[in-house]
């Protein structure tokens, strides 16, 4: 069984004569901005999931980057500590090669390491023992050069290894910087884009609420006139009334509601100072003097916890409007009815095997439906 998003109660107007302006393309408007309504108020929530996400997302990644800049910091202090070793390395290396550019200038100047370029050095001792002493001073001299010029080797080593090693934290870090500019731009844009399909949807949630109250209001509107103007009677009063309160279950819009709720109240402030008329009791008792058509129907019973084809929740009222389901095609939604039997009541639902001359009446429980069974009855389409 399904819903419905208005009540017509035209019976209480042909009573008493009030003119019916609140059209069917109001409720049919409605019904389908309360639909409408529902899917955006599902794809909002959907969108509120998935926006959470990417903000969750957003909130990691920032860390992420917070911890990236600062390895990028401590990387950095670690590049400078290493330039100032190079700079030291360097310094050392330009000292050690004035040292061993003097020296060679002073000891040998043919500019060889070999101990052959020391032979006349050592050829002009004046004694053997002279002789031993400048061999073994050459020697001492040979190897403390070579000593130098394998440290300074060892040095420019480092040097190239030091460079080689910024240069790829270097490279590292641009690639890392690149890699979360590029994750950044990607969910913030997934954000900023969830963002606005947000608000766009607020805003056509907003306009179809708006929508709603502006048919809500409308519907009751003459309602409102009635029990508002000084020429009505006790009996315009009370269906008015009467009307009002069997739409507020049906009314969405908090202000409409109010707006219903006062009206009444005031129709019973009124309805206190006039004389009841002949009929103002009556009520839904009695069949109507005057309807559209007649049909002969085979009617069953039914009892549901869910809403009805067309939008309300499906009610069993002996004195007011029960819920009934029909064949569209013979009975319109919305319809006004009276069954023999069972009451006044609108055409608000529908069933899977209600076809042409079947009617299925409502009930408040499965014993209901059981004593009522299947019978043919009289329905009487009154509007």
């Amino acid at each position: 069984m399904k819903k419905i998003t208005s009540i017509i109660l035209a019976f209480m107007l042909l009573i008493i004569n009030i003119p019916f302006t609140a059209k069917a393309t109001s409720f049919t408007a409605n019904d389908a901005n309360n639909a409408q309504l529902n899917v955006v108020s599902d794809k909002l929530k959907q969108l509120d999931t998935d926006l959470a996400k990417t903000q969750k997302e957003v909130a990691e990644l920032k860390e992420t980057v917070s911890n990236n800049e600062n390895s990028i910091k401590t990387t950095q202090k670690e590049i400078d500590n290493t330039q100032e070793k190079i700079n030291s390395l360097n310094e050392d290396i330009k000292k050690n090669e004035e040292i061993l550019d003097e020296r060679l200038r002073e000891m040998y100047k043919s500019g060889s390491y070999s101990e052959f370029n020391y032979l006349s050095f050592i050829f002009k001792s004046k004694s053997l023992t002279d002789f031993f002493n400048k061999v073994n001073s050459c020697r001492i001299i040979i190897n403390q050069d070579k000593k130098l010029i394998e440290g300074i080797r060892e040095k420019v080593n480092e040097q190239n290894k030091a460079m080689d090693s910024i240069t790829k934290q270097k490279e590292n870090l641009v690639a890392l910087t690149e890699e979360n500019k590029k994750k950044l731009e990607e969910v913030k844009s997934k954000e900023d884009s969830l963002s606005e399909t947000k608000a766009k949807l607020a805003q056509e949630k907003a306009n179809l609420k708006d929508a709603i109250r502006k048919n809500e209001a409308q519907f009751i509107a003459k309602y409102i006139e009635i029990i508002n103007s000084d020429s009505s009677d006790y009996s315009a009063l009370s269906y008015a009334a009467i009307f009002l309160k069997g739409f507020l279950d049906q009314v969405s819009t908090p202000s409409v509601k109010d707006e219903a709720k006062a009206s009444i109240a005031k129709a019973e402030e009124k309805m206190k100072k006039l004389t009841p008329s002949p009929n103002s009791n009556s009520g839904f008792s009695g069949s109507p003097s005057s309807y559209r058509q007649s049909y002969t129907m085979e009617a069953t019973a039914y009892t549901a916890n869910t809403s009805t084809a067309t939008g309300t929740i499906p009610v069993r009222n002996p004195n007011g409007l029960s819920t009934v389901a029909v064949d569209p095609s013979i009975i319109p939604l919305g319809s006004t009815v009276y069954v023999s039997g069972y009451g006044y009541a609108i055409a608000a639902d529908t069933g899977g095997d209600i076809h042409g001359m079947r009617i299925d009446l409502f009930m408040n429980s499965e014993a209901d439906c059981i004593a009522f069974g299947r019978k043919d009855v009289t329905v009487l389409l009154i509007n």
